[in-house]
């Protein structure tokens, strides 16, 4: 698997997150994704 198969969809991930943070101020929410990435990234 390249690095662009995993980079694209993880970038679409925490981009929901900052949407979110951001648009909807669901910061519980958007933790729980960026805690949820970084975990699987570990």
């Amino acid at each position: 698997m390249c690095n662009g198969d995993i980079a694209k969809p993880i970038a679409t991930i925490l981009n929901a997150a900052m949407m979110l943070r951001y648009i909807f101020d669901l910061d519980k929410e958007a933790d729980a994704i960026e805690n949820a990435v970084k975990t699987v990234l570990e």
